[in-house]
């Protein structure tokens, strides 16, 4: 067995090893929202929707960019109830500099997210669109 072979026999099983830890430890999951939440209203979206459109959101704002076309088509044309039902879902992931960072973040709600993420005519966009619900824009 040559040396290069063991090599890469070892970077393998130590990539196993940091992926196993990775999905098992927890840090990467979404947070929950707050459960001292009050806010009006309820939902007409299903627990599965507004968690894939929380994901959708998460996904256009976490990393380096922000896809703000998909950020206003997901909320736009949404009932107040809707928007909080998305709200709820999205909970408190980490944030840190350009989006998740679980060792480094802090836990962030949309709204916080979103004024990380956003600037100018964009952010008034937004807060426009959440004007409707109540939620107090943090």
């Amino acid at each position: 067995m040559k040396k290069s072979d063991v090599d890469i026999g070892s970077v393998a099983i130590a990539g196993a090893i940091v992926f196993a830890v990775y999905k098992l430890s927890g840090l990467f999951n979404k947070q929950e929202a707050s459960s001292n939440l009050n806010v009006p209203g309820g939902g007409s979206l299903t627990q599965l929707d507004a968690d894939l459109i929380g994901q959708r959101l998460y996904n256009a704002m976490s990393g380096f960019g922000t896809d703000e076309s998909t950020l206003f088509a997901e909320l736009e044309n949404r009932t107040a109830a809707q928007l909080v039902d998305i709200y709820n879902a999205y909970g408190t992931p980490y944030y840190f500099l350009y989006g998740g960072d679980p060792y480094f973040g802090a836990p962030t709600d949309l709204f916080g997210w979103f004024n990380e993420e956003l600037s100018g005519n964009a952010l008034q966009r937004m807060k426009q669109i959440w004007a409707k619900t109540n939620l107090t824009w943090t």
